[in-house]
């Protein structure tokens, strides 16, 4: 990491402050989880920094409940021991290491809800479409690490000047809060050297959500009436990527345990008290209508088949993203226009688009790159799947950071390095 920090023992030591406001100072020295407290008034952040696998950097707010912010706060309850980060901007973080230290920013999902709006969050993913296309960024697919409790996903890439690599750890069984804890590092290519640390949950949803807002509004005819199959970490932010586009009038929301999508419909009708918002019994009852539908789920088996999805529709595949899991059944996928946010990943990593290939059902390049999709909207079922990529991480990263400065350039998309 720089500073000497790569070099340091892995044994990490447990210390408390009486520091600055919004510092934390983590030391490196050998193998236990190190926890730093900042004393700030009546709020207390509590860090941890993972193992020398780097699980994650948590962050848990203590004494008062997360903000509504520009998304509307976060689903998840506050009382969990790792839980998606939130925090106040300009958060440091001191790393100290044989009596060197670094200081850098850390963005907690409050403060990325605030900085990355959907219209930049679209700019972001936009940008990192083109770059992909173009052989401008570089992003391997992702690497997976099985632990007994679950999998570590390690995702760098590199992009305009900056390097990234977001650490994940995709706990399936987690009984609360998000399933996916983790932290995202961005570096300057330049110096080597980290400029912030975020909150890894958060910045995937928001880029998530952008790729499915920026498909829809190349690949969908119309978009008054949406569908949101899965109700989960990932979908009110999918629902306010679509919002925002615009022309939305109604929201049918559906998920196999009913008290989340109440729960889901109640935040919406409280944000958007002009949308006609409804919890649909089955997932034919919640598609069968719409114009747009965005399936993001766990679920290892097809929820969305030909004989559901109106023929005008387009879905965003958000959800599978394992080579053995689908959302979208074949027959839906072959009746489909289908376009992938990375066609490589989507090949190697979905198996909505593995599977049906593989079984001799859909042509590998029938599946077009989501950056080629046309300017108008064509006719006919339109998907886009997304399994997500480092390249949409870092470019998101570099947007918030950029935002984050304060500088002029953040209003005209990425800079240039």
């Amino acid at each position: 990491m720089g500073n000497g920090l790569r070099d340091a023992p892995c044994r990490l030591f447990q210390q408390e402050l009486r520091a600055p406001p919004r510092t934390v100072a983590v030391g490196l020295q050998p193998s236990r989880p190190v926890v730093a407290r900042v004393v700030d008034e009546d709020r207390a952040f509590r860090h941890a920094v993972g193992n020398a696998l780097g699980e994650a950097v948590c962050m848990r707010i203590s004494g008062s409940p997360p903000r509504d912010g520009l998304y509307g706060g976060k689903p998840e309850p506050w009382d969990t021991a790792c839980s998606a980060g939130s925090g106040e901007e300009g958060a440091m973080i001191s790393l100290e290491s044989d009596g060197r230290g670094l200081q850098v920013p850390w963005l907690g999902g409050d403060v990325l809800e605030r900085l990355l709006t959907p219209e930049r969050a679209r700019a972001a993913v936009e940008r990192a479409l083109m770059a992909e296309r173009a052989g401008e960024a570089a992003a391997p697919l992702r690497q997976l690490v099985d632990m007994p409790a679950g999998t570590l996903f390690v995702m760098p890439a590199a992009l305009d000047g900056s390097l990234a690599v977001k650490l994940l750890n995709d706990r399936p069984h987690a009984s609360a809060g998000a399933t996916l804890p983790g932290v995202v590092v961005l570096f300057d290519e330049a110096s080597g050297q980290p400029c912030a640390l975020m909150d890894g949950p958060v910045l995937t949803a928001l880029r998530t959500a952008a790729i499915a807002g920026w498909a829809t509004a190349r690949l969908a005819r119309a978009r008054r009436r949406v569908a949101l199959v899965g109700a989960g970490f990932q979908a009110w932010y999918q629902a306010a990527a679509l919002v925002d586009l615009g022309g939305v009038e109604a929201v049918a929301i559906w998920n196999r345990h009913g008290e989340a999508a109440e729960q889901l419909a109640a935040r919406l009708r409280r944000r958007h008290p002009d949308l006609a918002i409804r919890v649909a019994a089955s997932v034919p009852d919640a598609v069968g209508d719409a114009d747009v539908i965005t399936v993001a789920t766990r679920s290892p088996e097809p929820l969305l088949t030909r004989g559901m999805v109106p023929p005008h529709a387009h879905v965003n595949a958000m959800g599978a993203y394992r080579p053995t899991e689908r959302e979208c059944a074949a027959d839906l996928m072959v009746a489909a226009a289908v376009y992938a946010d990375t066609p490589t990943g989507v090949r190697h990593e979905a198996g909505d688009v593995a599977i049906p290939i593989a079984q001799g059902q859909l042509a590998a390049e029938a599946v077009h790159a989501l950056a080629d999709a046309p300017p108008v909207p064509p006719a006919g079922l339109t998907v886009m799947k997304s399994v997500g990529a480092a390249v949409f991480d870092v470019a998101a990263a570099r947007m918030a950071w950029v935002a984050w400065q304060g500088s002029a350039e953040a209003t005209a998309g990425i800079p240039s390095a």
